[in-house]
């Protein structure tokens, strides 16, 4: 790969990724966004889809800023859309959200690190504290959470009271942005302190999100619809695209285009029988999408075939489901790892507490989280999706091989 573009393994600076590492142009979700005029948009996808660089993505075009960062776009397929879409670049004040990081063993802690993202956010906005256009009351809260003094009460409330400051400053409601909203949710379950931070998170979003004026749309990402907690409820202009749908479907992950693209770059087009076999797999609506974690690690690492992504951190919760399993789905599981697919109802409103009271809750769980795939969808007429599950790939098969001594899971080594 001598005098070829470093691979953006692990990267996810849109700046710093698409000048400076090969890029996988994915700017067209900006214009299916603008086109949408969805005032709130939650994609659900698997961990290391590309998610965090999309958004990071989304907050470069957006955001308004001393730097015209139109030149990390001039040469995107975004700027080829025309003027309609061109004319939104670095227009809107901006409040991005990573909750990536916010993990810890137990609620006091995670409480921080949540007032601290918080903090870190309003702090990304000097130009609030000597504003003239807020009130006393905003600006009396806005030091108190940068000085950080604020009660856990302001921070329930402070992103709909940043939305409201952002904008009779800048006289535009801003975009909303909030990544991986739900991996603090995640580690609440694994650490029982679940209802505390759906607590904290529906009463932080709903302040931002609920028949909010001041913002001009917001879009979220996570791996699960979390609804039956009412983190969203009320939020009648939400539109939610799972992996099951088909719009949106190209936009996290490689496709197979971009995957021989990739290949031909790096001189490794006899490789793509392996890559597919070991990476492929997923199917995102109607779309045939592989691992993008995976795929850049490979190329990166002489082309080896190796599990890259189910060796990365955030498999506790499957493996707590895997090791909990009854007999009907263990069987279940031996014979998808034998190649035959199973049709199974999916819930797509799966909420953790829930995850192991029957078989199709796991199955949706494994689906939405990218341990399953859905070979064929459809509906009934209740509005129900029932798939034909597969195992997608050589990759994920690895995950449900277990040590000898726990054979028994799956009924066999």
């Amino acid at each position: 790969m001598q005098n070829k573009l470093p691979l953006p393994i692990g990267a996810s600076n849109y700046k710093l990724v698409s000048t400076e590492y090969y890029y996988v142009d994915k700017t067209l979700l900006i214009k299916e966004l603008l086109d949408e005029r969805a005032v709130i948009t939650l994609f659900t996808r698997p961990r290391r889809f590309g998610k965090t660089l999309n958004m990071d993505m989304l907050r470069t075009f957006f955001e308004k800023t001393p730097e015209d960062t139109s030149k990390y776009f001039k040469d995107k397929k975004i700027w080829q859309a025309g003027e309609k879409y061109t004319s939104q670049q670095g227009k809107y004040p901006i409040i991005f959200l990573s909750l990536k990081d916010v993990k810890f063993s137990n609620w006091e802690i995670a409480l921080e690190l949540l007032k601290e993202v918080i903090r870190n956010e309003y702090a990304r906005h000097p130009e609030l504290e000597k504003s003239t256009e807020l009130t006393k009351a905003d600006t009396n809260l806005y030091q108190k959470i940068v000085n950080d003094t604020a009660s856990d009460a302001n921070y329930l409330f402070s992103l709909g009271a940043l939305s409201r400051m952002l904008h009779a400053h800048h006289k535009l409601a801003p975009i909303i942005i909030i990544d991986e909203y739900d991996t603090p949710i995640q580690e609440g379950y694994i650490n029982s302190y679940y209802q505390q931070v759906v607590e904290f998170i529906r009463i932080l979003f709903s302040s931002a999100l609920k028949d909010n004026p001041h913002v001009t749309l917001a879009v979220l990402t996570g791996i699960l619809r979390i609804a039956k907690e009412s983190i969203f409820s009320g939020l009648n202009n939400i539109r939610i695209y799972s992996v099951l749908d088909t719009q949106f479907s190209n936009y996290f992950g490689f496709t197979a285009e971009e995957v021989q693209t990739m290949a031909d770059y790096y001189h490794a087009v006899d490789k793509l029988s392996e890559i597919q076999q070991w990476y492929d797999g997923y199917k995102f609506g109607n779309t045939e999408i592989y691992n993008p974690w995976s795929v850049l690690y490979y190329f990166g690492n002489n082309c080896t075939a190796l599990p890259y992504w189910v060796q990365t951190s955030g498999n506790a919760v499957i493996h707590e489901i895997l090791q909990n399993l009854n007999t009907d789905t263990c069987e279940s599981l031996r014979e998808l790892l034998n190649g035959i697919t199973l049709d199974s109802i999916i819930n797509t409103n799966i909420i953790y507490p829930n995850l192991k009271d029957m078989e199709s809750n796991i199955f949706s769980f494994l689906l939405m989280t990218g341990y399953l795939k859905s070979v064929n969808t459809t509906i009934d007429e209740q509005g129900t999706y029932i798939c034909q599950l597969a195992i997608p790939n050589k990759e994920v098969q690895s995950v449900y091989h277990f040590p000898p001594e726990d054979s028994h899971l799956l009924g066999g080594g």
